[in-house]
């Protein structure tokens, strides 16, 4: 995986995109491509959904809980930024 170093505007844009498209999303079953490109990942996907306390291992992921994820990750990750 490569690591990706975005400057403090960089990254306030992004974060304030990520949060409009969170507003913007409907709560319907993700599609299930989305879930076959995890592949090996698929349980460590799972296990930080259910650690960021946005929705139960073993359930089916929404387009808002994906969105909710990456706005998550990407807003841990600041101090890497």
């Amino acid at each position: 995986m490569k690591k990706v170093i975005l400057s403090k505007i960089e990254y306030e844009f992004l974060v304030e995109c990520l949060e409009k498209i969170e507003k913007q999303t409907d709560n319907s079953l993700a599609d299930p491509k989305w879930s076959e490109k995890f592949g090996a990942t698929k349980r460590l996907y799972e296990l930080e959904m259910e650690y960021y306390e946005i929705k139960k291992y073993g359930e089916p992921s929404t387009n808002y809980d994906m969105v909710r994820w990456l706005l998550t990750k990407v807003k841990n990750k600041s101090l890497d930024f």
